[in-house]
C-alpha cells in the first residue's frame, strides 16, 4: 500500500483534490460504510454526489464476516473510466495503488472502527474503495462518486 496516514486525514493536496482545509461550518459531512460478508462487499455512502468544495467522510468499518470482516480501507481516487476499470493484478487480486494518480484515503480500519477524512474536492468523478484485503475491491467494495461544479 502507498504512504498514507491512518485514521484521521486533513489532506492539503493539489488538483483535483484542492488545497487548504475549509472552515467546519462549510464542510459537507458524508458518511460512509465498508462491509463485507462472505463473497459480497460494498461501500455505503449516505450520498454519492455533492458540490465542488469542502468535505468530510465519516467512515466506519461494519464487516461482521469472522474471516473476510476484518480490516478494511477507504480511498479515493479521479477516475471516470468504468467502476470496474482500475489497474489491477489478477494474480495477487488488488487494485495497482502506484498507477493511480492523487489516491487519499484512510487505511487499516478494524471493524466497527470509525474514522474521519477531510478533502476539499474539485469537479470530476471519483471512486471510493477498499483494497485492504485481497478481492475487496472485486466483489463490490467501490462506489462511484460525483462531484459537480
Amino acid at each position: 500500500m502507498i504512504g498514507r496516514v491512518s485514521m484521521l486525514i486533513f489532506c492539503l493536496l493539489a488538483s483535483p483534490f484542492g488545497a487548504g482545509q475549509a472552515a467546519h461550518a462549510d464542510t459537507l459531512s458524508i458518511k460512509a460504510q465498508l462491509w463485507r460478508d462472505g463473497d459480497k462487499g460494498g461501500i455505503t455512502l449516505s450520498q454519492d454526489h455533492m458540490k465542488a468544495g469542502p468535505v468530510e467522510f465519516v467512515v466506519t468499518n461494519t464487516s461482521t464476516d469472522p474471516v473476510n470482516g476484518k480490516m478494511h480501507e477507504f480511498l479515493i481516487t479521479p477516475w471516470s473510466a468504468a467502476l470496474d476499470g482500475l489497474p489491477y493484478d489478477s494474480a495477487n487480486s488488488v487494485v495497482l495503488e502506484n498507477e493511480l494518480a492523487n489516491l487519499e484515503g484512510l487505511e487499516d480500519m478494524l471493524p466497527s472502527a470509525t474514522a474521519t477524512m477531510r478533502l476539499a474536492l474539485r469537479p470530476g468523478e471519483y471512486v471510493v474503495f477498499s483494497n485492504q484485503l485481497p478481492h475487496d475491491y472485486r466483489l463490490g467494495m467501490a462506489h462511484r462518486f460525483t462531484v459537480e461544479p
